[in-house]
């Protein structure tokens, strides 16, 4: 049997929809948002601003992608591994070469406490090197095991297989392991990207009010306990989250409805409520009127035309 047969269990999966071009596979430890696709029209690029809440592991399968964060740009070649600190608001571009029309990209969000039993294991090196403090993103060492969990992850969409998460994810941090422990650059570099670093709430929030996070989540993630995230955010927005991200996500749907082609059923599942009722009860509360009747009234653009305001 071989690497990818044992990985792969042998049965058809639909995977999870993350969002329009990704497919999302998790684990305990860490989540791949796999076969991440931009089709590109021409050699130009097109770009989007992104907030990386978690450490993210990124390789490039085809095209090209550019990485700027404080006026600092990193160019990701095909083949390429990079790590992005947590906390990293940066503007990114997707690029497609001469010889592919696809520019393919697959992300590892790896949790903190991950990166944390990485090094835990690892002797701590006698000599340490400096890595400095805005280095947030940082290309590591290639390794032959993460080309396999690469291989295995297309191999799997490719032919709708279900893949064996518990293998993949100990196959991810175990390389990471040995990464960090034959570099002692390295070994500092999953040691930084591991503390605990307090996120800009205001930011995190308008990036990502549309997960399907708990409030236990967003202040976890936002590096906050609980009643730090609540008082915090009173000071910020002037009122409480579930209102706040209620009306933002209703605002956001309405912009969506009016702007794009999803349907009234899409809106509703992207921006996280429970089932279409809900959605459709709290937005003719918020508008007076029903979803369905706004895309009546407002004809939509086409969806490759519209650009979100967080993402100008």
């Amino acid at each position: 049997m071989t690497y990818i047969e044992e990985l792969l269990k042998e049965k058809k999966k639909e995977f999870a929809t993350f969002k329009k071009g990704f497919k999302l596979i998790e684990t305990e430890n860490l989540f791949l948002a796999a076969s991440c696709e931009a089709d590109i029209d021409s050699l130009e690029p097109i770009g989007k601003n992104i907030y990386y809440p978690y450490t993210s592991l990124l390789y490039l399968e085809k095209g090209e992608l550019e990485i700027t964060h404080d006026g600092v740009t990193h160019i990701l070649p095909e083949g390429y591994f990079y790590l992005v600190r947590k906390c990293t608001d940066a503007y990114v571009q997707s690029r497609k070469s001469i010889a592919h029309p696809l520019s393919i990209a697959h992300a590892f969000a790896i949790y903190d406490h991950s990166l944390k039993n990485v090094i835990s294991k690892i002797p701590k090196p006698s000599q340490s090197e400096k890595i400095e403090a805005e280095e947030r993103i940082f290309r590591i060492a290639s390794h032959e095991n993460l080309y396999r969990v690469m291989e295995t992850v297309k191999y799997a969409i490719e032919e709708e297989l279900e893949i064996d998460t518990n293998k993949m994810e100990e196959l991810v941090l175990t390389t990471l392991q040995s990464i960090a422990e034959a570099s002692p650059k390295h070994y500092q570099l999953f040691y930084n990207y591991a503390k605990h670093e307090r996120i800009d709430l205001e930011t995190f929030m308008n990036r990502n009010f549309y997960y399907k996070y708990n409030l236990e989540q967003f202040a976890m993630i936002s590096g906050r306990s609980l009643s730090t995230f609540h008082r915090e955010f009173r000071s910020i927005f002037g009122t409480t989250p579930h209102q706040w991200l209620l009306k933002k996500r209703l605002h956001w749907a309405d912009t969506l409805l009016r702007t794009t082609n999803r349907s009234v059923s899409e809106v509703a599942f992207e921006m996280s409520f429970e089932d279409l009722a809900h959605f459709s009860k709290a937005y003719k509360k918020e508008f007076g009127r029903n979803p369905s009747n706004t895309r009546i009234t407002e004809p939509a653009i086409p969806l490759h035309s519209f650009v979100p305001p967080t993402q100008r």
